[in-house]
């Protein structure tokens, strides 16, 4: 038994069938009444159509993507570099920031000052607790400040916080602390 589709394949082919003849036979005759010179003019203006088709429909749609894969390629290639210059960059870094000494006590004191200059926040109490360490109290300064004076000699000095009280203060954003700082690496 038959399906649905199946019948109505069979009814679309037996409907077909009879106007393909006709357009087949209609060909056979038209062909047959060219001169052969006729026959190869009509036989090589198909051969153009052809190529022309397949110029415009397969070959340049391909090089328009091939030039846009090959940008993209030059685009990637360029992202690498620079990833590998970075990674190069940060190799250096990274070796410089171990292979560099730790200060000595004495000459991190010097150190923590200049720093605070350098922020504009010498008027900051630094004192030396011994054993290395110092205690640095921040008085009604933005918190901002403090963290990239932190970030800063934590990166020059190699400086390490042992133990740290910070509290907001009246004014918004800035607070009041007290840091025991000590030069090391961090655990």
């Amino acid at each position: 038994m038959k399906t649905f589709w199946e019948r109505g394949w069979t009814a679309f082919q037996g409907a077909l069938r009879p106007t393909l003849l006709q357009g087949r036979a209609a060909l056979r005759h038209f062909w047959a009444q060219r001169s052969s010179r006729e026959r190869v003019v009509l036989g090589v203006l198909g051969l153009l159509l052809l190529v022309m088709f397949w110029v415009e429909g397969v070959y340049a749609p391909a090089q328009r993507h091939i030039a846009v894969l090959q940008q993209q390629l030059r685009q990637m290639h360029s992202e690498q570099a620079q990833l590998q210059l970075m990674a190069a960059e940060w190799k250096a870094l990274r070796s410089q920031q171990h292979a560099a000494p730790l200060p000595s006590s004495q000459a991190l004191e010097p150190l923590l000052r200049q720093a605070l200059q350098s922020v504009g926040q010498e008027r900051q109490g630094l004192s030396s607790e011994g054993k290395g360490q110092f205690v640095l109290e921040w008085k009604a300064a933005p918190f901002a400040t403090l963290a990239d004076w932190l970030d800063q000699v934590r990166r020059s000095a190699r400086v390490v916080v042992l133990q740290a009280h910070v509290e907001p203060t009246v004014k918004t954003g800035e607070v009041n602390a007290r840091l025991v700082l000590k030069a090391g690496d961090a655990p």
